[in-house]
């Protein structure tokens, strides 16, 4: 009897750790943790440590601030103004929705957004406006669609800057599995003050009146999935380069003289990206750049519809200036891998034009143009690669003679109707 006893308290207790385990036990909290990024989906703060939370109702938001001390959460209506005081690193938790509502914060230290599954429109201003702090990264919560949209018209904001959709003064870094969608009818969508990183993520700007992604500074995008129609740029950097070496860009630009890609320094394209451009507006172009443009590898295609526009208020209205193009470089070229494919449909409409030199190495350069193909007011040298160029009224390669080498690569050019 006794020995029966001690079989059946066994095979309890075996039944209780076998369902303990099999369960994976939770968080003591009864959520399920995700194991890609640690986030429990069952609870409001995500699981995090010093986590605001803040979910818009289309009324008065609902605020879970337990840090008062140094953090103060202000309300006006739906317009949401989070300050934070201290030196420590704080997580912003936003979901739920206002058509006319916006989120402001400020800060002194790095700062956490997660977007999850929130939805702000304001019409008269930013939806999303970060005025401070040293770095904000944006974690696209997994499984969830985040929308933000401004107006046509913005209130005065005094000093503060107020450029578009979703703006901040400090770096912004985009990670997560979610989505992000904006329309910006004002001005930019994406507009930041310093650097922009995309890590991961998928973001699709729908509309945006003037650039897609602004930075005054350093771009780096090393992966997710990135769709942008503009008015202006698509993607533009001020004044430092652009990398790209991952990730799924997908850019069409309909406005006059709008890039697909701008820098104001250099732009490198390299590893694992995957670019496809489309520049449908007079004078466009599908990258621009005032620096170095390097190929390294990864797949780029541009295909450029647009014509000729003539700007009365510029001081250069030459033909090679105002005339759309595949790529124009203000600076060397240089094509070292990769696979690059440019497609210039529109009246004469060059594939690339290189102030500087141009130099081919290796990687796959497949060229169709009305105008020109390649036009290099520098120096041209190809050792390798696989090149192909077309053109369909005038030279495929327009180069001085003495300042052309070829020393190796496969090339086939075809003038349809040369000078």
């Amino acid at each position: 009897m006794i020995l029966r006893k001690f079989f059946t308290l066994a095979a309890l207790l075996f039944s209780m750790v076998f369902v303990l385990s099999c369960s994976g036990g939770g968080n003591g909290n009864g959520g399920e943790i995700d194991p890609n990024d640690g986030l429990d989906r069952e609870l409001d703060n995500l699981g995090l440590e010093n986590s605001i939370v803040i979910q818009f109702n289309n009324g008065t938001p609902t605020i879970s601030n337990p840090y008062k001390n140094e953090v103060t959460v202000s309300l006006s209506e739906d317009n949401v103004v989070v300050k934070i005081s201290a030196n420590t690193e704080y997580n912003l938790v936003v979901s739920g929705a206002t058509s006319n509502g916006s989120l402001k914060i400020y800060g002194v230290h790095n700062i956490g957004l997660y977007l999850n599954g929130v939805n702000i429109t304001n019409p008269v201003g930013p939806a999303i406006n970060i005025q401070s702090g040293m770095e904000i990264t944006v974690h696209l919560v997994g499984g969830t669609k985040n929308e933000l949209a401004d107006g046509a018209i913005y209130a005065p904001t005094g000093t503060e800057d107020a450029k578009g959709t979703f703006f901040s003064e400090k770096r912004l870094r985009f990670v997560g599995t979610g989505s992000l969608e904006i329309r910006s009818r004002y001005n930019h969508a994406i507009v930041v003050d310093n650097h922009f990183t995309m890590e991961s993520g998928n973001i699709t700007i729908h509309e945006s009146a003037n650039d897609g992604i602004h930075a005054n500074d350093e771009i780096r995008i090393t992966g997710g999935t990135l769709n942008i129609t503009s008015t202006g740029d698509a993607i533009q950097s001020e004044s430092l380069p652009i990398r790209i070496s991952g990730g799924k860009i997908t850019a069409e630009t309909k406005g006059i003289k709008s890039h697909g890609i701008y820098s104001g320094d250099s732009t490198i394209i390299s590893e694992n990206a995957s670019i496809e451009i489309i520049a449908r507006g007079n004078g466009a172009k599908g990258i621009k750049s005032r620096g170095l443009v390097s190929i390294r590898g990864g797949t780029t295609s541009i295909k450029t519809f647009g014509g000729i526009h003539t700007d009365n208020n510029s001081s250069d209205n030459s033909l090679d200036s105002n005339s759309a193009t595949g790529i124009k470089g203000h600076h060397d070229m240089e094509i070292i891998g990769g696979t690059l494919r440019i497609e210039s449909i529109g009246h004469r409409v060059k594939g690339m034009s290189i102030e500087g030199d141009l130099n081919i190495s290796n990687g796959n350069l497949d060229i169709r143009a009305n105008d020109d193909g390649m036009k290099i007011h520098g120096a041209l040298s190809i050792s390798g690669g696989n090149i192909s160029i077309r053109s369909e009224r005038r030279d495929g390669i327009d180069c001085d003679e003495d300042k052309i080498s070829i020393t190796g690569g496969n090339i086939t050019i075809i003038d349809r109707n040369p000078r």
